[in-house]
């Protein structure tokens, strides 16, 4: 089995997060086998760590690496790599069910069982004291949200991002409530009403500088990209989630340019702060009808945040993936978006966006030509009993599926 190690020294030097890496040839394609530094991770204040090596170790690296040495698949996991690097040892490091120590003595204390069994609502795996809640239990974002929640309700913990980072485990985490703890009166918080708690939060409208966007750029992406526009008059009245694929930086503009001017003044749009909310973007996110999420500092705000525009009967443009396609594939779609249609009961329009990614490529300064197509399917309404996932991969099959029938 091949190494590639001028591979692993360029990737760890992009990420302080890289403990160890083994990047060996498979199959014809590279994979990387990674282990995190989980100190790190905690004195940065990183929570989910597989994404954040995803995307500024791996997929940092890959967007400058030639094909021949473009890492296709990745696995990150909480233990040493084995010595020998080879298929029968790396295998079973993949298969590894838990690191040492993880199937210790439950604690004996009320407030560990209160959260304990708050733990197993979330997961299907066995709950330990030293679980690690990403690599064993295999909670996500929304998972997390969910426990923040319960802990404030139930023990008046206000716990941050940047804190719970460094309480990855049952133990630690119940460490951290019982010396914070105000009171014990277990009450789980479901997610109507935490998507409800920021109700009365005021939208700041633009319609005027949306509209006035939509009549300088339109023109100019029909003429520069050869814009193609199908399917508006799918698009539901009242409010409903927009759902796109998502390829480049300029996808958001596009979607705003391309939509009928009624739908456009009631749509607002999810973005990051983190890249709208700061420096020559900051009259983007001012006029453009955005509601700004920091998922790394504050994820239970940003889930709240989220579902204001469908509480005030708005529309929502959210890009299920969450980051840009490094490949012009789909990613692996989030399900918060299908969480927000099935918790308001409004239906999802499906958008293929595609041609963007020749057009502006991630690490790309200007876009160059290249014909783009938007096309608005029909919606799709979440199903009496469905659940966030399955209504999720339903989008992703179907905008795959028109997406591979336009590229013919």
């Amino acid at each position: 089995m091949r190494r590639y190690p001028s591979v692993e020294a360029a990737i760890r030097s992009l990420s302080s997060l890289v403990a160890e890496i083994a990047v060996v040839e498979e199959a014809g394609r590279l994979e990387a086998y990674i282990t995190p530094d989980l100190a790190e991770a905690a004195r940065l204040g990183i929570v989910n760590l597989t994404e954040e090596i995803r995307w500024y170790a791996v997929e940092l690296y890959n967007m400058h690496a030639p094909d021949a040495l473009k890492v296709t698949s990745y696995h990150v996991a909480p233990y040493p790599l084995p010595e020998a690097v080879d298929a029968a040892a790396l295998a079973a490091w993949r298969g590894a069910a838990a690191h040492p120590g993880n199937a210790a003595p439950d604690i004996d204390d009320a407030t560990y069982r209160l959260l304990k069994e708050e733990i197993a609502h979330l997961t299907e795996r066995p709950v330990y004291p030293a679980s690690h809640f990403e690599f064993d239990l295999g909670l996500d974002s929304l998972d997390h949200v969910a426990l923040f929640a319960f802990v404030e309700e139930s023990f008046g913990v206000v716990i941050h991002d940047r804190e719970f980072a460094a309480m990855m485990t049952p133990e630690a985490l119940w460490r951290y409530v019982r010396a914070h703890q105000r009171r014990t009166s277990p009450r789980p918080v479901g997610w109507s009403e935490l998507l409800r708690r920021r109700a009365g939060t005021p939208l700041q409208a633009s319609p005027w500088a949306l509209r006035l966007f939509r009549w300088l750029a339109l023109p100019l992406f029909r003429l520069y990209f050869r814009l193609r526009v199908g399917g508006r008059e799918k698009i539901p009245k009242g409010p409903c989630i927009i759902a796109p694929s998502h390829q480049s930086m300029l996808d958001g503009f596009i979607i705003i340019a391309s939509l009928p001017s009624p739908v456009l003044e009631e749509t607002f749009t999810l973005a990051f702060d983190l890249v709208f909310g700061r420096g020559w973007m900051t009259p983007v996110a001012r006029y453009g009808q955005l509601v700004l999420i920091d998922v790394n500092n504050d994820l239970k705000a940003s889930v709240e945040m989220s579902a204001v525009p469908l509480m005030q009967g708005k529309n929502l443009v959210v890009f299920p993936e969450g980051a840009r396609s490094r490949d012009r594939e789909l990613l692996e779609f989030r399900p918060l978006f299908a969480m927000l249609a099935i918790e308001f009961g409004v239906p999802i329009v499906p958008v293929v966006l595609d041609g963007t990614f020749e057009a502006l490529r991630a690490g790309m300064l200007f876009p160059r030509p290249a014909k783009v197509v938007v096309e608005y399917l029909e919606p799709i309404y979440p199903e009496r009993g469905e659940s966030a996932e399955m209504l999720s991969a339903r989008v992703k099959r179907v905008i795959k599926g028109e997406m591979e029938a336009l590229r013919g």
